[in-house]
């Protein structure tokens, strides 16, 4: 029986290559730290259609299931991608209506988002529809919102008060003080759940 034994200097010839070779993990992972990032994209490559899509999605999903993920992102950047395009027209132009209010901003929110889950996009008569009904019914909602906690939301807890406030606007067409308290303290107490998202 014949045995072959290494020398010492084959063993370090051998271990010294190892050094010259890529590390495979590291080079297939793109180096993402200088963009900033929302889900799975880049926030700035997405048009307006494509970021009201994806926006309404991670809404119907946090609404229907009280939480979001990471492959809950990655469908509604799917959506996006795919049904985005319907509805850039529709954030063209400039309808002369002047700034909303805060609450004309979650008035035409809600009713955007309750247009695209029954067409699947919206369209400008959508978005006229509801930067008039923000206009006209915003002032008159706008005492509601005056709760302030003196505590910033985070962009996860923006999330979810944007999601309980078009769940609430669609479910009784006005806002109520007391709710939309409520929905600032679920907001700020839920928010650490998915931040990591944000």
């Amino acid at each position: 029986m014949r045995y072959h034994f290494f020398t010492e200097q084959a063993i370090l010839d051998a271990t010294s290559a190892e050094n010259f070779l890529p590390d495979i993990n590291l080079d297939l992972i793109p180096d993402y730290s200088s963009t900033e990032f929302y889900g799975l994209a880049p926030v700035e490559n997405l048009t307006a259609g494509e970021n009201f899509v994806y926006n309404s999605e991670l809404t119907n999903t946090y609404l229907s299931k009280g939480s979001i993920s990471f492959s809950d992102q990655w469908e509604a950047e799917t959506q996006s991608a795919l049904n985005g395009w319907k509805s850039d027209l529709a954030f063209e132009g400039d309808l002369g209506l002047g700034d909303q209010t805060q609450a004309g901003g979650y008035i035409k929110n809600a009713i955007l988002h309750e247009e695209y889950l029954d067409k699947g996009y919206i369209d400008y008569s959508d978005v006229f529809e509801a930067d008039s009904q923000a206009f006209l019914q915003g002032p008159l909602e706008e005492y509601n919102f005056s709760y302030n906690s003196g505590i910033e939301l985070t962009p996860g807890g923006e999330f979810i008060k944007n999601a309980h406030l078009t769940d609430s606007y669609l479910a009784d067409g006005t806002f109520d003080y007391f709710d939309v308290v409520d929905i600032e303290m679920t907001a700020q107490i839920e928010a650490p759940l998915i931040e990591y998202l944000f």
